[in-house]
């Protein structure tokens, strides 16, 4: 629990069959150089010994709440710290992650020093825990508008930026806004819209939220037609920035989801799943080529197309000489 709630960080940990690295990420949790912190551990139904775990860590540090829940998803186990949640910032890590030992007190002090609504930490992915020998007083800052953090979405920065863990926020921001339940890329449909409506954000370089490669995980775990939820996410961000008169950011974001649609088309394709692909979203293979012959750099373009689908750009090429090189195909 919180000593002083003006200066409180909610941890909101969502947790889910994560035994095997769960005290990992708890004990950098709660041996933060910052020491007002409540930690909510949310068990969505584990089937292992992770909510165990959770209960024995709540009898050793009173800051430790733990909420046993129904499984419902990541969203919805988030939705449920930030629902008990008491402190007047919020952060929000992964349980298969972990986090450096300078973590909240750098989040926060850079907040505060900058007077920002949201301060971002970077990231770096790990294999195995290693202990982390962070100098916290030199690393640089960039403090940049709601609207000029959104451009960094579309840079080598966009995970760094997109992602709702490491990061701090004022919470007032979840009184208006919560992660949906039922999708994936969750992330994708709440992170961009915080930050729009944030006066200045704070995003700073230093390596201090630790993701784990998990290959379990969302992201490398095999493609199902559930991808296609950040198809969504990317059409409800090109209406928002739409009806923001954004028309810089509105383009980027089309051109980001006709990527990813086209991307997901032809991984489809490859596992044979095409044909379950909802009707909006379907996409022929040359289609799928073209988008992404003009959208990607020639390396990252032929790199993806071999290895997903090696036999298309044979297919496409054929196809465009016997059509006579025409463009719309």
């Amino acid at each position: 629990m919180c000593d002083f709630i003006e200066n409180c960080i909610s941890v909101i940990v969502p947790v889910y069959n994560v035994e095997k690295c769960l005290s990992c990420c708890i004990e950098s949790i709660i041996n933060q150089t910052y020491h007002n912190i409540e930690i909510i551990l949310v068990d969505d139904g584990s089937t292992d010994k992770s909510g165990d775990i959770c209960d024995n860590y709540a009898k050793k540090d009173k800051r430790i709440k733990v909420l046993h829940k129904t499984n419902g998803g990541l969203s919805d186990a988030r939705n449920c710290g930030i629902d008990k949640a008491k402190g007047k910032y919020i952060t929000f890590i992964d349980s298969d992650d972990y986090v450096s030992k300078y973590y909240c007190q750098i989040l926060l002090d850079t907040l505060v020093k900058y007077d920002v609504d949201v301060s971002i930490g970077n990231y770096k992915r790990v294999n195995e825990y290693t202990q982390d020998d962070l100098d916290i007083s030199e690393y640089d800052v960039d403090i940049l508008t709601g609207k000029q953090v959104c451009f960094k979405l579309y840079t080598k920065q966009a995970i760094q930026i997109t992602i709702a863990c490491g990061k701090l926020y004022k919470s007032n921001f979840f009184e208006k806004y919560r992660y949906p339940v039922g999708k994936i890329h969750e992330d994708e449909y709440v992170t961009y819209k915080i930050l729009f409506e944030s006066k200045k954000v704070a995003v700073l370089d230093e390596q201090i939220y630790f993701y784990r490669i998990n290959m379990d995980g969302i992201i490398l775990s095999g493609f199902s037609l559930k991808r296609f939820d950040a198809i969504q996410a990317f059409e409800e961000r090109v209406i928002y920035f739409k009806e923001h008169n954004e028309y810089e950011l509105m383009k980027l974001a089309e051109k980001d989801k006709n990527l990813a649609l086209a991307q997901y088309n032809i991984i489809a394709r490859s596992v044979h799943i095409n044909k379950e692909i909802p009707d909006q979203y379907k996409m022929s293979l040359f289609k799928s080529i073209r988008i992404l012959k003009n959208i990607l750099i020639p390396n990252d373009f032929e790199y993806f197309m071999y290895q997903y689908y090696p036999n298309s750009i044979k297919i496409y090429s054929m196809c465009k000489k016997l059509l006579g090189g025409k463009k719309n195909i």
